[in-house]
């Protein structure tokens, strides 16, 4: 091969070799991308009532070459919401994600968390979080106020709870409405066991309750418009003037014919006006009783006995006192037998 055959065909090799270099991509270098950033993905509120809604936004930066694409806002709940209001980010820029999660009844600690979805080939999901303690604005330290057993008439002893106020809520307690008259409420500011803020409620029963289950609801209402009124019910199980004593005996064993006699005291407080019009007995026949006066007006015995239709083997009665007093016109007393 001749010389100048040998150096043209070094020339192509050159010329070859220079132009791969130019078309080979260099294996250090990176392709323009957008590349999403938030300094501050966790976000804490502290402490939020019930019923409120949270609000916070999320700065996120572009810190890519290339314009960013945000592809969308995925929350963890319904409670949470971020729209937005455009989704490019061009190199340099910041978006602000507006998310606001409403607090609805949770209480305790919540976390909810939003997932910004884009083109960052190295982030394509970014997880912002927001977290803190929820708890009721108002809270009553009782879930009903109960009097017991309370005699018809008689004034009742005051009872108190408290109306605890969360730490972050500007409101207050303005009124107190009770449903029925005779119960009587009035609430005082107080400091909390813990240094907050609360409300001492005192609760007393005035006036002539119907005897029997006395069922009422406190309306405690608040200068709040996402929790308005507390209801605290009321109760109190209302005996009457007129006392009975035995309400259920068991006679025992008895045999037809034998002479078996318990006694039953009917008396009444207050004024002396009490008359037992009539006695009535079921089965009837089983049974038989006479009313004898111990003290005209307010106080009375009734003695009870097997009567001609008592049949053999167990035996259930009820005695049906009939009285003038109202509200206590009939008086039950429950009794057994066991007939030989």
């Amino acid at each position: 091969m001749s010389s100048t055959v040998r150096l043209f065909i070094g020339v192509l090799l050159v010329v070859a070799g220079l132009a791969a270099q130019t078309t080979r991509p260099s294996s250090g270098a990176t392709p323009p991308s957008g590349k999403i950033f938030c300094a501050r993905p966790a976000h804490d509120f502290g402490e939020a009532p019930q019923n409120d809604a949270i609000h916070h936004i999320f700065k996120i930066e572009n810190r890519g070459t290339k314009d960013l694409r945000i592809l969308g806002v995925t929350p963890s709940c319904q409670c949470t919401s971020a729209p937005l209001d455009r989704d490019l980010v061009k190199p340099g820029e910041t978006l602000d994600i507006k998310a606001t999660m409403n607090t609805l009844t949770f209480d305790g600690v919540v976390t909810k968390s939003l997932d910004v979805r884009s083109d960052d080939p190295e982030t394509p999901n970014l997880h912002l979080t927001l977290t803190g303690k929820i708890s009721p604005a108002f809270r009553a330290s009782v879930t009903e106020v109960n009097f017991g057993r309370i005699r018809k008439g008689a004034a009742t002893e005051t009872q108190t709870f408290d109306v605890l106020v969360g730490g972050m809520v500007k409101a207050d307690v303005k009124d107190i409405r009770p449903d029925f008259s005779q119960v009587k409420a009035e609430a005082v500011p107080v400091t909390a066991a813990g240094g907050g803020r609360a409300y001492r409620v005192s609760v007393r029963l005035e006036g002539d309750l119907p005897v029997g289950a006395f069922r009422a609801n406190l309306a405690v209402a608040t200068t709040l418009a996402s929790q308005p009124v507390i209801s605290i019910p009321v109760a109190a199980l209302v005996e009457g003037e007129i006392n009975v004593t035995p309400r259920t005996f068991n006679f025992g064993n008895v045999t037809l014919g034998g002479e078996h006699v318990k006694e039953v005291v009917v008396d009444k407080a207050g004024v002396p006006d009490l008359k037992i019009e009539s006695l009535k007995f079921e089965p009837e026949g089983a049974f038989v009783g006479s009313v004898e006066p111990v003290k005209d007006g307010a106080s009375y015995k009734i003695l009870i006995k097997p009567g001609p239709g008592l049949k053999k083997g167990y035996q259930r009665g009820t005695m049906t006192v009939s009285t003038n007093c109202k509200g206590e016109e009939r008086l039950l007393v429950y009794f057994y037998a066991f007939c030989k």
